[in-house]
């Protein structure tokens, strides 16, 4: 039986349609007649939740070139994503990731636990990772991370100055990168035959956001299941080829958007017919992704988290045209992520009684030597 398709009041007087189904959710995002943006070209994403959220949402109304169709300047910018990012690019990074994670790890078998991991691991391991993609020194991080805080806060003018930050900063890597060669992502940007330096700058500002962001939160979650799942957690220090298998489950039961959001945004091109309901031109297609990870048609018992799973198509990155071309360096970095953690730290779990909240982890071990 397929799930049915209902509809969501978005609050600003629009109704949106909402599709969960595995199925149905694989077929939108495959459909040349989806696309992430209205025919109009005016974003109408319902959720923009903070001012900089809001900033970013309107510099994505960029126009499509007038001489360029809706599907050329799509794959042209996809073209540009996928080399710069693809599999090539995530198997060179993959030494920089692993020497980033033993160094965070030692720092942390240093302290004295119970020791919080977002500030101490999981966001530095993210956003070195990011400065070495781009190839600008580590201590560049910082200036991430903060952009990021900004970004989730609600001081609006504190926000479009750390915007205008990152763009001062975007726009000066590019020009480094015209004068002289570079061997990391801007560089490989910038040397393509129609680099177009609008797209670059898109790209990079997006790799200092959401590319930091997203595998952060996600290894966040992959730490807190494994570690409530100690028998799990000493399998995989035993067989380490097993954290494959774990990585994609993680990201199976990860979101990729918040909850509230429901999914990502999807427009149809012009009006069509789906499982018996009409989609007129540019309404506003949700497609919930996480209710597609979740679909007991496809996945056994799909609300237990089960790091042996071996069947698991999950679509948290996306299927089709929209494929996420960073999942490559995503996955490395949710790999690597646990794996030298766990590897390194004995006995590792969640400490007790202590207070938890949305970006903390807590932490204790077995120090070395007790």
């Amino acid at each position: 039986m397929t799930a049915p398709i209902s509809k969501m009041d978005v609050g600003d007087g629009r109704q949106a349609w909402v599709v969960g189904g595995y199925d149905d959710v694989v077929e939108l995002l495959t459909s040349p007649l989806m696309s992430i943006q209205p025919t109009a070209g005016t974003v109408r994403s319902w959720f923009e939740d903070t001012p900089m959220n809001r900033v970013l949402a309107r510099l994505a109304e960029r126009a499509i070139p007038e001489s360029a169709t809706a599907a050329q300047e799509r794959g042209r910018r996809r073209d540009s994503v996928r080399g710069s990012l693809g599999g090539v690019r995530a198997a060179a990074i993959e030494p920089d990731v692993v020497g980033i994670a033993k160094r965070l790890a030692d720092d942390v078998a240093a302290l004295t636990p119970p020791v919080d991991l977002g500030p101490a691991y999981i966001e530095p391991l993210c956003t070195q990772v990011a400065c070495a993609l781009l190839g600008v020194p580590e201590e560049d991080a910082q200036l991430y991370r903060r952009w990021a805080a900004d970004k989730d806060g609600t001081d609006q003018r504190r926000a479009m100055l750390s915007l205008r930050e990152m763009n001062r900063y975007v726009a000066a890597q590019l020009s480094r990168a015209h004068e002289e060669p570079r061997n990391d992502v801007v560089g490989h940007l910038v040397a393509l035959p129609d680099s177009d330096d609008t797209i670059s700058g898109e790209i990079i500002t997006w790799i200092l956001s959401l590319g930091w962001t997203v595998p952060a939160d996600a290894l966040r979650l992959g730490l807190r299941l494994l570690l409530a799942e100690p028998a799990e957690r000493d399998r995989l220090r035993a067989d380490p080829a097993g954290y494959d298998a774990a990585t994609e489950e993680v990201l199976r039961l990860f979101r990729l958007v918040p909850e509230q959001v429901g999914g990502i945004d999807r427009f149809p091109v012009a009006d069509m017919e789906f499982r018996g309901v009409t989609f007129a031109k540019d309404d506003l297609v949700v497609l919930d992704l996480s209710a597609a990870n979740r679909d007991e048609r496809v996945f056994t018992d799909p609300a237990r988290f089960d790091p042996r799973r071996e069947v698991n198509p999950h679509l948290t990155f996306g299927r089709g045209a929209y494929y996420c071309h960073f999942s490559g360096v995503a996955r490395q970095e949710l790999t690597v992520g646990l794996r030298v953690l766990i590897e390194r730290l004995p006995g590792l779990a969640l400490a007790p009684d202590q207070p938890t909240s949305a970006r903390g982890i807590s932490v204790v071990w077995t120090p070395q030597g007790a």
